[in-house]
């Protein structure tokens, strides 16, 4: 991931470095997340890419990269899912670089890059996992038992023990 990261933010430096007018330094960009996403020497099967763009932006625009991060934190901690981080996180990094940088060439490119991202995986996008409500925690959690229930050792249907949890039996 840090490497991924490096990957490229060294691109866009290097860009930069060079003095590169603004449209060739995004293009650096884009071309830093292709060949992460399609390298040569993995039979053009590479990953989704969101680590480059981190460096990328990472050093076009710190400052709402650095927020970026912290809802991208925030929508991980509350889901435990990275595509489902990514997707929460994605649509606020064009507002953030409109609020640090206004409307500008970076805002225009984070808008493709999103696009580009959702159609790069939108064969995924069934993977996404909004946050759970209170009726899925219940279903997921343990049945509780009154002391008397556990207390019965019946295996007559109906009894405690045999409906405390069906899905222990074995005899499917």
């Amino acid at each position: 991931a840090v490497a991924d990261m490096g990957k490229g933010a060294a691109t866009v430096a290097l860009a930069q470095a060079i003095e590169l007018e603004q449209p060739w330094v995004l293009a650096a960009g884009f071309a830093a997340i292709l060949g992460h996403n399609f390298p040569l020497y993995v039979g053009f099967r590479g990953g989704h890419g969101v680590d480059t763009i981190i460096g990328i932006f990472l050093v076009i625009s710190p400052l709402a990269m650095a927020a970026e991060l912290g809802i991208m934190g925030l929508a991980l901690l509350l889901t435990r899912h990275i595509f489902t981080m990514t997707c929460i996180s994605a649509p606020f990094l064009p507002l953030f670089l409109w609020l640090f940088n206004g409307i500008d060439m970076v805002f225009y490119y984070s808008l493709v890059i999103i696009a580009y991202l959702l159609f790069r995986n939108r064969h995924r996008l069934k993977e996404f996992r909004p946050l759970p409500s209170k009726a899925i925690e219940q279903e997921h959690a343990q049945p509780a038992h009154q002391d008397s229930e556990i207390a019965s050792f019946s295996s007559e249907p109906g009894t405690a023990l045999n409906d405390c949890d069906k899905s222990l039996s074995t005899d499917d």
